[in-house]
């Protein structure tokens, strides 16, 4: 299975997607945007960032049995 990522003007988004959707030959269409890889990007930063801080004393870790209770 290969992969293919492909930047796509905005006007010609909604075209593109109903075309590729209509390919038999793909099996799956997953769209990400700029603002996501943006969020993804920032959360990441903000982990990092968390970790240091974990590292450095300056913040107490999150028990596993806590984290899960939580959700």
């Amino acid at each position: 299975m290969k992969q293919v990522i492909v930047d796509i003007p905005e006007k010609d988004y909604s075209f593109f997607i109903n075309l590729v959707k209509n390919l038999t030959f793909v099996k799956r269409v997953a769209v990400t945007t700029a603002s996501n890889k943006d969020e993804v990007l920032k959360g990441l930063q903000e982990a990092v960032k968390e970790v240091k801080q974990i590292k450095a004393g300056k913040k107490k870790p999150v028990m596993l049995n806590d984290f899960l209770n939580e959700l």
